[in-house]
This record gives structure tokens, sequence and C-alpha cells, in this order.
């Protein structure tokens, strides 16, 4: 199925489902750039269509984090009370980052180290719909330690697929591990691939050599560069994208690391997603 969705729609003859998708979704194409949707050569194209930065501003606050991708959200202080979405099913973080056998994108040297240091620590689950923005962000600045590429399923990752303790978290994944400093620690990124998301790209517009954040309104596409460990990525900095269609991005933060917003904090209590905004506060970095 997956095959087929990048077949049909990298297809020339997609570009004609697009206006569809617009009235849809109701979709208003004035918050991204090109804005004319004939400026797309494929569906595909325009699933991954970037967002008009100024529609999506930062906050000021620098001890602010942010959504990392436009998307159906829930947090949670710890993997034992996201239980309660999950239905009982356990979430294993370190499965999610590889462990200590599929784990070889970690270095040897911190791979214990940052396993630890994430363990049982708080999460952010941001579920992506197929009308939803396919680019995902940095929530938080920092240097990249680790890119892993991991194997797995293409299953849904649907609230009630995500729900079926079935894993479907363990699909073919990307992560990203970022060291934040001193006051955030480690921060881990993961872009779960599903049916019809055969392809997470992960890659930044190009800015300059030492810090990348990329940010432009331009009407022309950006040079594009691929992320490379080493990178310094400012907080809200795109990062990747997502072709085909909707999937989901897992954040992992080490414990007590954040302070989420207490209302979506009290809606994932109660198993309640949050459509956010990319880059819009979702907490504040508490510090050691």
């Amino acid at each position: 199925a997956t095959e087929t969705c990048g077949l049909q729609f990298t297809a020339s003859s997609s570009k004609s489902m697009i206006a569809d998708w617009i009235d849809m979704y109701d979709i208003a194409m004035s918050d991204f750039v090109p804005s004319d949707p004939s400026a797309y050569d494929s569906l595909d194209a325009w699933f991954v269509r970037r967002i008009r930065s100024l529609r999506r501003p930062q906050p000021v606050e620098p001890t602010f984090i942010t959504a990392p991708a436009e998307a159906r959200t829930l947090v949670f202080d710890n993997e034992y009370k996201a239980r309660g979405w999950f239905k009982g099913y356990r979430l294993s973080y370190n499965n999610l980052l590889g462990g200590d056998d599929g784990g070889s994108g970690i270095p040897a040297h911190i791979r214990g180290e940052v396993l630890t240091f994430l363990q049982r620590g708080q999460i952010v689950i941001s579920r992506l719909a197929p009308q939803d923005y396919h680019r995902f962000h940095a929530p938080v600045g920092g240097t990249i330690v680790a890119i892993q590429s991991l194997e797995g399923p293409y299953f849904s990752v649907s609230a009630d697929a995500a729900r079926s303790g079935n894993d479907v978290f363990l699909n073919q994944r990307k992560v990203v591990i970022l060291d934040a400093g001193a006051r955030v620690g480690y921060v881990a990124i993961v872009a779960v691939g599903a049916t019809c998301v055969g392809n997470v790209q992960l890659s930044t517009p190009l800015a300059s050599s030492s810090s990348i954040s990329g940010e432009s309104d331009s009407e022309t596409a950006p040079e594009l560069v691929q992320l490379e460990v080493g990178m310094y990525v400012e907080r809200g900095a795109e990062i990747g994208a997502m072709h085909f269609g909707g999937s989901t991005i897992v954040t992992l933060w080490g414990q007590g690391r954040v302070e989420f917003d207490s209302i979506l904090l009290q809606r994932s209590r109660y198993a309640v997603e949050t459509h956010i905004r990319v880059n819009a506060k979702i907490g504040a970095t508490r510090g050691e």
C-alpha cells in the first residue's frame, strides 16, 4: 500500500487532486509558500508544502519549548502517565530509540548516557493527519549528536491504531537526538513512518555553516541540506518532512525538564488530543 501511494502521489497526474484536498479540508493556502496550488508538480509536493514563517511566529521567551509539528498533540510527564491514552500499553523508550542492539546510530560513548537520561522521561506525541502541514521542526535549540534510521513495518498510526498495543510507533522511523545544553539535556525527536508515509526526509533549509534556522517567506524553494551530526539547529528550525500522508512525531525529554502547558497537560490526562500549530508554545524548560 505504501509503495502504491508513493507511485500515485508523486506522479504528475496527481496534481489534479490538489484542489479537491484544499476544498475538502478548507486549507488556507495563504499560510503556505508557494500559495498558488498550481505551483506544485504533484500531490506529494503539495503534502510537503512549506509554511510561511510569519504565520507561525516563534515565542519571544527563550525558555519556551514549541510544538514540533502542526498536529493533534498529547503531552505526558512520564511514560506511566501516557498509559492512560495508550489504554494500558507501555511504550518502551529504549525500543523506540533502537535499544542497545539497534541503536548503532547513537555513538557508543554517549549511547548509555542518552538512553538512561531519557528513560521514563517526558513525552510529546504529535499525530499528523494527511491535510496537515508535513514538515517538522526542532522544539528546542541544540546540537545534533546522533541520527538514526530504524527499520520497521508501515502500520497505520491513527489514534485507534496507536492505542491498539501493536507497537505502531516502532514502524520504520528516523531519530534525531539533540544535546540542548545543561538546562534541558538530551532531546530525542522520532519521526514515525506509517501506511502511505514511506519517505521521511531529514533536511533543513540552508542558512549558515554553523547555525541552522531556515526561516523564510520567500516564494522560491530554499536549498536544502541534509541533517548531519555536529550541526546546531535553532528552536523552530525545519529539520525534516514526511512524504505521502499523515504520521507521528514523538519527542522525548529527560525527567522533569519541561513544565508543560497546564491546559494541554490536563486535556492529555483525559486522553483528549489538542490540535496545536507548529512553533506554538507547549511548555517551558525547568532546568536543574
